[in-house]
């Protein structure tokens, strides 16, 4: 036994693979080994009552016309189970009605159960029981009672069709052993990534000089880890692959081929004798209805409609991608696409500003840093749930992060080669801003990167300073008058976006801005707490913040899950932008930045969860500098203090922001899939 234990110890990924199998076959399954104990007994299907439902007799009940959700009393269990206690009921229903559609919620029938015990004379109502036919998990009613329970009632409706048949009921039921490959990676992958950044690993003790290509291969193989299993749910995520009630940039492209700035559709009469078309509430009263009697989310200009959203997307890849192939490309693609490039922009970022400041770390501090600003950036969020209103953040960030990292590249290089990557890099920031109007702000980054360089070379008064401001400034002059002239001709001024012509739930010509508002979206974006749960997916909404410190307000909000310090460990990190003799300007400049950033989408478009795309990975990687700055004042001790803190923010951080991918719209897209992982993460 010894000798087996030893050379466990000299292969510590194949003990990582025995501990998984222990935790998946005697942890997730111990309700199969508890339940091999139990009597079996089958419930006589002729003693069961119920309301709300018409029969044959034959097994099928059908929902009458007055009800929409009928009821089946299971009882007189103490009789048949005489001293035992019910544990279980498995429940054998077949769904006639039952269809899978990528739209909505479907295939289930919601079960509420009801008990009735010894300790209760008044029935006490538990959690909803989703129940899916093709699901052997979902067939199983786990009850505990006050002693001993005498009837369990089962309040059922239905997500499509109004029949079931019921093929029988039985009482303390055999579980079958549930293998679930998905538990078993988890549980895998989790210690293998702790112990390649334990603190006597290489990725911890050996320091490295940047670039290194053995650094660039781990950040790859950790994308991999990262990236590959909300792909692979986005993928299955059939909803977001045809969506066809929004589809703003695929209609903007059909529009673009027929020579037209304004949409092919033609928006209905009504709308244009409408006193406020924008007013929600009078275009329902005039009987006008959502994507049916007109286009939700465009906006409505002098009798025609428009896409506000940020032309650069549709010009760089659904114009082209429409005009080559003849077919539209889908937003969930594009999400992916944004994610991988993402990811990648924010290593290279890291990357960069290591070899500019010429650190030396090891290997495993600028991977974490790189997976935590990932993690935080909101693009997990996306690819749970990718629809075209996150295209145009997306992709910014995704321009944002690139033209970044060229404008450090720039700084190390020399010649016609520095011109090239400056140029490049203000281009792609110039043409974030023709993704979301308020990106502008991060060009001001160029001004701790580049303003000693510029004063070096001479400012005006020589051809070198010229040169540099030359190079740094004119991408963005073609990109400026396009977009002006853009917006001149469809809405008569060159600064005019054509959000106010919106026509959503609100009415975005009478946007106003005051004190609560903004310190709610303060609340919300930063501090606000997560809410746990016991079960799959772990987090809940945490709702509106209903005491408004100030005063009280109307603005656009969505509920979110918590803030960024809340969420984000590294985020603590941020004082690290002020320590040793002298503070770090870049550090600090992104960080005002992005905190700008954020309260002009307070102001502009309200609180929403998704709006945290436009800062989020612009203040992270502020603190990952913080958090390099610490490391580096910081003597033996205190760097392997660091490096643990940051090991512990990229668990907890990955376990928080992993639910989004396993989620967001999943549920309406692939229901089944969904339900599935919902059971395979219950014990």
């Amino acid at each position: 036994m010894s000798k087996v234990m030893a050379r466990l110890k000299e292969k510590p990924f194949l003990c990582f693979f025995f501990l998984a199998l222990i935790l998946e076959l005697f942890v997730f399954n111990f309700r199969s080994f508890s339940s091999l104990f139990l009597k079996e007994h089958s419930y006589p299907l002729e003693q069961l009552k119920y309301d709300g439902w018409e029969t044959a007799g034959d097994g099928t009940f059908r929902l009458t016309e007055e009800y929409d959700s009928g009821v089946f009393y299971v009882w007189k269990l103490d009789e048949l189970l005489g001293e035992e206690k019910l544990k279980n009921l498995r429940l054998d229903i077949e769904l006639p009605g039952a269809q899978e559609r990528k739209d909505a919620v479907s295939g289930i029938l919601r079960i509420t159960p009801m008990l009735r015990d010894e300790g209760h004379d008044q029935y006490e109502t538990l959690a909803d029981h989703i129940y899916r036919q093709d699901i052997t998990d979902s067939r199983y009613l786990w009850l505990s009672g006050s002693g001993q329970i005498r009837t369990v009632t089962l309040k059922c409706s239905f997500s499509e069709g109004d029949t079931l048949r019921l093929k029988g009921i039985v009482v303390n039921s055999h579980r079958p052993l549930q293998f679930s490959l998905l538990r078993l990676l988890l549980m895998l992958i989790i210690p293998a990534l702790a112990y390649l950044l334990r603190r006597g690993s290489r990725f911890r003790q050996e320091e490295l000089s940047y670039p290194c290509r053995r650094a660039d291969l781990a950040a790859l193989i950790l994308g991999l880890i990262l990236l590959l299993p909300s792909v692979v749910l986005t993928v299955a995520n059939e909803n977001a692959w045809e969506n066809e009630y929004f589809r703003p940039y695929q209609q903007l492209s059909e529009a673009f081929a027929a020579g037209q700035l304004s949409l092919v559709e033609t928006p209905p009469a009504a709308l244009a004798e409408l006193e406020n078309p924008y007013d929600f509430t009078a275009r329902t009263a005039a009987g006008l209805q959502m994507d049916t009697d007109y286009l939700w989310d465009t906006a409505w200009y002098r009798g025609k409609y428009y896409v506000y959203f940020g032309v650069i997307p549709c010009l760089l890849f659904y114009f082209p991608y429409y005009l080559l192939l003849g077919k539209h490309l889908s937003d969930a693609a594009m999400v992916i696409f944004c994610a991988v490039f993402c990811y990648s922009g924010i290593w290279l970022c890291l990357r960069e500003y290591l070899i500019r400041k010429e650190k030396k770390l090891p290997a495993g501090v600028p991977l974490i840093l790189t997976a935590l600003v990932y993690l935080g950036s909101g693009m997990m969020t996306d690819l749970g749930a990718p629809n075209a209103h996150n295209i145009p953040r997306d992709l910014g960030l995704v321009l944002i992060l690139w033209g970044l990292f060229l404008w450090q590249r720039s700084l190390s290089a020399g010649g016609k080669k520095r011109g090239a990557l400056l140029a490049a890099g203000s281009l792609l920031m110039a043409l974030a801003v023709g993704c979301r109007p308020n990106l502008a702000l991060y060009s001001f980054l160029a001004l701790p990167l580049f303003y000693k360089a510029w004063k070096e070379a001479g400012g005006l008064r020589k051809k070198e300073g010229l040169s540099l401001l030359g190079e740094l400034l004119l991408p963005y002059v073609p990109v400026a008058l396009g977009l002006m002239i853009y917006n001149a001709l469809r809405f008569g001024s060159p600064f005019d976006f054509g959000m106010s012509y919106n026509l959503t739930v609100r009415d975005y010509s009478h946007n106003n801005v005051f004190s609560d508002r903004i310190a709610v979206g303060i609340w919300e974006y930063l501090f606000r707490p997560a809410q746990t749960e016991p079960q799959f997916p772990f987090l809940g909404d945490v709702g509106f913040a209903k005491l408004n410190p100030l005063g009280q307000g109307s603005f656009y909000y969505t509920a979110g899950y918590g803030g960024l310090f809340a969420c984000n460990i590294l985020m603590f990190f941020l004082p690290g932008l002020c320590t040793g003799n002298k503070k770090n300007g870049e550090g600090l400049w992104l960080l005002g930045l992005s905190f700008v950033n954020m309260i002009a989408n307070i102001c502009l478009g309200g609180v929403a969860y998704h709006y945290r795309v436009d800062f989020a990975a612009e203040m992270l990687l502020a603190a990952a500098i913080g958090a390099l700055e610490i490391h580096g004042e910081c003597g033996k001790k205190g760097k392997e203090v660091t490096e643990s803190i940051l090991l512990l923010a990229l668990a907890l951080s990955w376990l928080y922001h992993i639910r989004f991918a396993w989620t967001g719209g999943l549920a309406e897209g692939n229901t089944e899939l969904y339900y599935r992982l919902f059971y395979a993460m219950r014990i």
